[in-house]
This record gives C-alpha cells, structure tokens and sequence, in this order.
C-alpha cells in the first residue's frame, strides 16, 4: 500500500467533473463561481444540488455545508416551508411593477424585530444596500464622503472594496477597526465632507472581530457632534438575534443595512432606519431615487419572510450552542497534535487562524498563514466539509446531534492531514 495522496493531488482526484467544468466555463465566464470570494484554487466545486444540511458535487461526493451560502441559510438548504411558500407565490407570478403584500409584511416583521428601522427601503444585494445607504446619507447632509474600517466589508462597489483593504481614497476614508481614536479624530477633521460612516457591529470578512460598547459609542457620538449618519451594517450579523447584533448594545444608528437571511435564500438587500432619512425617498417629492426591476420583489420578500419569521430566539440560542461546541472541540483536536490554532466565535459564527489575529479586522490579503490556510479548506473538502475558503463557518437549525459529531471528527482528521505540511513551516 503506497503512502496517502498529498491534500491537493486527493482534492484533483475527486473532483474531476468540477475541474472539468472550471476549464470548460471559462471559455464563456471571468469567473465561474460568479463571485470572487468564493473562489479558491485551483478552482472550486460544482455543486449539482442540496438539502437541509448537505451540498452533493458533480461527482456524487457529499459534503456537510458550513457556508451556507455564505451565512444565507439559517434553516439550511432548500428549508420546506420556504419553498412550499415560494412555489405557492409563484403561481401567482414573480414580479410586477406595482405593490406587492409580501413586500409591507416582511417590512412590518423587521420592523418589529429592530426598533431602530422606522422605515425600511428594499434593494436586491447587500452592495445595493450600501449604495443606497451612502446616497441617503449624501441627500441628507449635502456632503459626499464616507468613511468606513479597514477590513470592513460592505459590497464590491469600487470605493467599498477599496476601503476593505484599508485603502483611502478621494470618496472614503479609512479607520482602524475598535480604535475609537481613529475614527473620532479622522471624523473631526473631515466634518465639511463626510456623509456617512459604516460599521459592521461584527465583521464578516474581517474575521469575526466584534467592535467593543465603547468603540461604539464614541464613534456614534463624534458622529452626532459633526451631523455624520451611523451605518450599522448587519448583513451578516442580523442572525446573532431576533434584533440582529445591536439589540444588546446601547447604541442606535441612523441606518442599518441588511440582506441575505432576510431573503430566506433569494436575492436581498434593505436600509432601514429613521424615518426622516428614509422618507428623502419617497417618490412625491424625491431626493434619493429608489428603483429596481425586482427590487423588493414577492419571492424574496415571501420567502424572507418565513426565514426571519421562524429565526426565533430559541433557534439562535440553539445555532449559538451547536457553534459553541464545535469550537470547543475543534480547539481541543488542534491542542492535541500541537497546532497552534485561533478560534473566534460569535454566535453561530465561526472562524480560525493558524497565527495570532489579535483583537482587530483581519485583511484577507495580509494574513500570514495564508499558505496552511488554504491546505486546511482543501482537506476539509476532501473529509465532506464544506467551510468557507477563508477560514470560517457557520451552522443552521437543519444541522443534528449526529452532525455535529461527524463535523467534529472530520475537522480532527483534516488537521491530521495537514499536520506534516505545518510541522514543516513552523
């Protein structure tokens, strides 16, 4: 018997028809997986279907899904009750250029989840959201710039996606994420031109670093003190809460942005917040033009709808505690064969470092285990993981005790199947 496959000659080996498809798509596509940050090489799978807490690829493997769509699927995939009622909502049709019922009443839920959305105005993506965020901001106080922290992400719009990186640029400024220095004295001395400064209460790709109470409340009171709006972006945090990450802490933004569970697996986004910023909008007399051929359509909003309605309380203390016993025992599987490993967690967030991340963003071209990082996905993957290339996860209400188990004894082994190529770097 021949010794093991290297991790990536295994992942090729078992994954021929979506190597296939990569090279075959390309002829057509820049980019196959239709995002970049799902992308990883050498290239990612196909996914030919999925149900409740597993993904099944072109070649039949079976994967447990930790992504979840990049945390869209709370209740896992292809969830009963949202596509009973979304194939109930498409007899009626998908779209029309006039009101819609399911678009007030998923309105009115949120409403009732998060005091602080007075109004709410839908969009169709995260990206959207922000952008309508910073044009209401910008209507509002008649200055341009935004202001946001390095590794913050809040969509692909150039300027974003600049500001992510921790690059300035002639439309945004850039601070250092829970530095309440930074940000008070780069917001004082730019009060004439900034409109708006973004916050995750909770970083998404900038590893999970939760911003601290007093952070908060320095940045929200120099933003007061120059007439600058406060975005909480709770994309991906809403799901911490029945009231998203900001129903425990004792500051209340302007705006907030959401999307993805709000959509219970369709395409979504939404501002809400003070009614005097969001009625800049309305169309009798507009400052901020909203518009869109599905925005706030009735399957998204229909199906939102049964995701946020069935995220209660109950389900996100049990995704908190599933999450919290995965990294427990992840934690104690690296302990064992002497990997230095990093956990952060926030509810039922997950995600891991092979250095020291500190207390701050992490800046996904900066990491310095870049190297074993990728090594670790790729044998996940091979083990029927399928995590989040940059080191993270996340669980949902569809996940069992006997899944659990499985993710647990896997995410061991595929420590042991990278163990002599970190031995070797470190």
């Amino acid at each position: 018997m021949g010794s093991p496959l290297p991790v990536e000659a295994q992942y090729e080996q078992k994954t021929k028809a979506s190597a296939s498809f990569e090279s075959s798509g390309r002829e057509a596509l820049p980019i196959v997986s239709s995002r970049g940050i799902a992308f990883h090489p050498p290239y990612p799978l196909l996914v030919e279907r999925a149900q409740g807490a597993f993904l099944w690829d072109a070649d039949g493997n079976e994967y447990v899904d930790l992504s979840s769509n990049m945390y869209v699927f709370v209740h896992g995939n292809a969830y009963a009750p949202i596509t009973e009622a979304v194939i109930r909502q498409l007899h009626q049709g998908s779209a029309w250029s006039a009101n819609n019922r399911s678009l007030v009443t998923l309105a009115d839920l949120l409403r009732q989840r998060m005091p602080s959305l007075e109004k709410i105005a839908f969009q169709n993506s995260g990206t959207e959201a922000f952008s309508l965020a910073w044009n209401i901001a910008r209507a509002a106080t008649g200055k341009s710039k935004f202001m946001m922290a390095a590794g913050g992400y809040h969509g692909t719009l150039y300027e974003a996606s600049l500001g992510s990186k921790g690059i300035a640029g002639p439309s945004h400024l850039v601070g250092v994420y829970n530095d309440a220095e930074s940000f008070e004295r780069t917001i004082a001395e730019n009060a004439d031109a900034l409109c708006a400064v973004f916050i995750e209460p909770v970083l998404g790709a900038g590893g999970l670093a939760a911003a601290s109470d007093d952070f908060l409340r320095r940045v929200r009171d120099a933003c007061t003190r120059h007439g600058v709006v406060l975005v909480f972006d709770e994309v991906v945090s809403f799901r911490l809460s029945e009231g998203g990450a900001q129903a425990s802490m004792r500051v209340k933004p302007d705006l907030t942005m959401l999307g993805k569970v709000i959509g219970g697996g369709f395409p979504i986004g939404a501002v809400g917040g003070d009614s005097r910023l969001l009625s800049l909008a309305d169309p009798v007399n507009p400052k901020v033009f909203i518009s869109g051929t599905f925005t706030g359509n009735p399957i998204a909003t229909t199906a939102g709808y049964v995701a946020v309605n069935h995220l209660t309380q109950s389900a996100i203390d049990h995704i908190g505690s599933v999450a919290e016993e995965i990294e427990t025992r992840f934690g104690e599987s690296a302990k064992r064969l002497g990997i230095r490993l990093w956990i952060r967690r926030v509810g039922s967030l997950l995600s891991w470092f092979f250095h020291n991340p500190g207390d701050g963003a992490v800046l996904g071209g900066q990491r310095p285990d870049v190297d074993i990082l990728h090594l670790y996905h790729l044998a996940l993957l091979n083990r029927g993981l399928f995590a989040i290339p940059r080191g993270a996860m996340t669980v949902s209400t569809a996940m069992t005790p006997e899944i659990v188990a499985r993710i647990c004894e896997q995410m061991e082994l595929s420590l042991k199947d990278i163990l002599p190529r970190y031995e070797e770097t470190n």
